[in-house]
């Protein structure tokens, strides 16, 4: 079992640190809307590997454009059919900034609609017990 993974698509980056339940993803760089179905399906795929049930992805030190509403609602739907296409389950919270994060929270909206298991939040205790609860 790998213990970290690093992919550094051009001016993105991220690494993977597992735990006994679940991992820690913090990312870097600037993000676009493009980058995300790529990214995460690699991200959940190290999880996987790692043998992760779920990832707190910490990506409160990304820039980049801010998405507008067209993007929010498509990377929701990225993220749930990313995550429902996967073989084996991994729960994921996130933990961002706003603007980036929107406070109406459209993208998890989208994707939870979409049967995805994720949260979204701005705080990093919030993610941390949104796993624990969702991890039983």
């Amino acid at each position: 079992m790998r213990t970290d993974l690093i992919i550094e698509p051009e001016s993105f980056n991220w690494t993977l640190a597992p735990g006994e339940r679940w991992g820690i993803v913090t990312c870097a760089g600037s993000v676009f809307p493009g980058l995300n179905d790529v990214v995460f399906g690699d991200i959940l795929d190290a999880a996987v590997e790692a043998e992760q049930r779920g990832i707190l992805l910490g990506f409160r030190d990304c820039t980049g454009q801010i998405p507008d509403s067209m993007d929010r609602f498509e990377i929701g739907e990225q993220i749930a059919a990313v995550q429902l296409g996967k073989p084996v389950h991994v729960a994921v919270a996130f933990v961002g900034k706003e603007p980036i994060v929107s406070p109406e929270r459209f993208v998890e909206l989208v994707a939870v609609n979409r049967s995805a298991d994720i949260r979204i939040v701005t705080d990093y205790d919030d993610a941390v017990a949104w796993l624990d609860s969702s991890l039983g």
